[in-house]
């Protein structure tokens, strides 16, 4: 998402050039009439960004940093993982660590201080699944939720709390927004639409 504005400004796109090419890559509008670039899925916004280089627009975000640490890369990769799925880029990261640890780079950081922001990151990621899942599901979200990621995506519901980790929410979240495709593991019954009854209610109850 923020490629695509960055991309925006650097076409010099107006408004409704760019509300115009948002519908034409499967943009919806929002209750105000208004096509939002949030409607679209990573597909589509893919697909956006790959007009909008045919157009000229010039990649130019921060590249990652590179620490010579194996432990600090493992470290590195999970922030990676963190900001793109909050749709962040690297210049969040290195405020960060700025902020945290008054270090001018993610390079300088230890290994230490990197899982230190690792876990900021994490908590910062658990507490806006939280409230959308609560948005989606109402109180009782977390066990919906657990049940979805326990189903889908083979988390261990059963002795784990799904609000205690934020990539079963993430998958979760990307799953009810069609962003990713899951499929029960169990034994696909031929003469039913559906694995198995356990996935044909969720599924069910979660489309309505």
């Amino acid at each position: 998402m923020r490629l695509i504005n960055v991309g925006r400004g650097q076409l010099k796109w107006d408004e409704d050039l760019y509300r115009q090419t948002l519908s034409r890559f499967g943009g919806k509008a929002d209750a105000d009439g208004r096509v939002s670039l949030k409607s679209l899925n990573v597909s589509q916004m893919q697909q956006l960004l790959e007009h909008m280089r045919k157009a000229g627009f010039k990649n130019q975000m921060p590249k990652a940093p590179r620490n010579l640490n194996v432990r600090s890369r493992a470290e590195l990769t999970k922030i990676e993982a963190l900001l793109a799925d909050a749709g962040r880029s690297w210049e969040y990261g290195k405020a960060l660590a700025q902020r945290m640890y008054k270090k001018s780079a993610l390079e300088f950081c230890s290994p230490g201080e990197l899982a230190g922001i690792v876990a900021a990151l994490d908590k910062d990621a658990i507490k806006r699944h939280a409230a959308e899942l609560q948005e989606l599901f109402g109180e009782r979200w977390e066990s919906r939720a657990n049940e979805i990621a326990t189903l889908l995506f083979g988390f261990d519901g059963q002795h784990r709390n799904v609000g205690s980790y934020s990539q079963p929410m993430s998958q979760v979240l990307r799953w009810w927004r069609g962003e990713v495709e899951a499929y029960c593991e169990r034994p696909v019954n031929p003469d039913k639409p559906q694995c198995c009854m356990a996935c044909f209610q969720l599924t069910v109850a979660n489309r309505q």
